[in-house]
């Protein structure tokens, strides 16, 4: 009985290696594909899959759409911006799909084409110097730990003082 288990688990754990085997190799001759697409299609809308033209080819990634604004990591790992409308947004295989040229950073439609007068890099340069400005409320918790600061350095040496006056008249403590 307990060979038998043993083959059973034996010939079930040689199924799992080459199903996973299979689908890691099928996620490689597609370029990432697969896992891009099931994250896409398990986060029900809230991802778009992106098809990013290249150098080399294109391959896939999944990004979010926030405000006109679609951001997704290239393969840099840097975050690319681009401007986008609902025309852009084409619907394929059940989820929502973007097709981007890396190479002159713009969005293109279904035909290949792209529209002009857009300019991507100038406008990711904009948005990057929006999201790190120095805004009122840094200023306010600078100044506030500042502050804060101050008070602690003033209340110790008023404890300090005030410890070393007391000491001063007593013969027992120091050298005599």
């Amino acid at each position: 009985m307990n060979e038998l288990i043993y083959k059973i688990l034996l010939q079930v754990g040689t199924y799992l290696i080459v199903f996973f085997v299979t689908i890691i190799l099928f996620n490689f001759l597609t370029k990432s594909f697969l896992f891009t697409y099931l994250i896409v299609k398990a986060s029900r809308g809230n991802k778009l899959l992106i098809r990013v033209l290249s150098y080399t080819g294109f391959y896939y990634r999944a990004g979010k759409l926030d405000n006109g604004v679609l951001q997704f990591k290239n393969k840099l790992k840097n975050i690319d911006t681009y401007k986008i409308s609902k025309s852009d947004i084409y619907q394929e295989m059940g989820v929502n799909i973007v097709y981007v040229d890396e190479t002159t950073k713009k969005v293109l439609a279904l035909d290949g084409s792209s529209e002009e007068g857009h300019d991507t890099e100038k406008f990711q340069s904009l948005l990057q110097r929006a999201l790190y400005r120095p805004t009122l409320k840094d200023d306010f918790k600078n100044i506030a730990v500042l502050v804060l600061c101050g008070l602690n350095l003033c209340l110790s040496a008023f404890i300090i003082y005030t410890l070393l006056t007391t000491f001063k008249g007593s013969s027992s403590v120091g050298v005599v």
